[in-house]
């Protein structure tokens, strides 16, 4: 978001000097300066809630499906603890998986802001590594009949019965389904392990 409006800030500076507002550009530097960064600090108390709520990019995913998904969830409702880990709602179910942190998140959203197993199903698995900087993982599983319930996080144009992967366009797909493929694999050695276990 910073980088946008430096693009602002010094388009700005640009007209006012082409229109001849300042035409000792060092003399008045200091003052074009200010008044032009007052007036992005006014765009920027304006425009944060837009931007805070734009719609996040999904993009459909090819390697885990909602029985994996669904899997997934049900071991760390069973076998993990509770832990609040971001603003939008508190006591996510969560496990600890070599080097990543698992946190689900209710498919009603906030009408389950305590995230109630009891209360709602859930639709949104939050994976951050502790292994590889900067590659987190949100998948969100979309089930039939979420689209018209208007479930947590799911658009209109999706298909239901796939799970969708978060894009940011930091990483391309192909890195993030990496990511799955690894998450998957430890996550089938945990559920033998611990099955050897018992």
């Amino acid at each position: 978001m910073m980088l946008i409006f430096k693009k602002i800030f010094l388009t700005l500076k640009s007209f006012f000097i082409k229109k001849g507002f300042f035409l000792n550009f060092k003399k008045h530097q200091m003052f074009m300066n200010s008044k032009i960064k007052q007036l992005l600090l006014f765009l920027i108390f304006q425009l944060s809630p837009v931007l805070m709520n734009a719609q996040p990019v999904y993009v459909l995913q090819t390697k885990m499906d909602l029985a994996t998904f669904d899997k997934i969830k049900n071991y760390i409702i069973k076998s993990g603890d509770k832990q609040t880990f971001r603003n939008f709602d508190n006591s996510n179910p969560h496990y600890s998986l070599f080097g990543r942190e698992l946190y689900l998140g209710s498919d009603i959203g906030q009408k389950n802001i305590e995230n109630n197993p009891k209360k709602s199903d859930f639709n949104d698995l939050t994976v951050i590594s502790r292994l590889y900087s900067g590659v987190d993982l949100h998948l969100l599983a979309v089930r039939t009949g979420d689209i018209a319930a208007k479930k947590q996080w799911v658009q209109d144009d999706m298909k239901e019965g796939f799970v969708y992967i978060e894009w940011n366009k930091t990483w391309s797909i192909d890195t993030l389904e990496q990511h799955i493929d690894r998450l998957i694999l430890e996550f089938n050695k945990t559920i033998k392990k611990n099955k050897m276990k018992k």
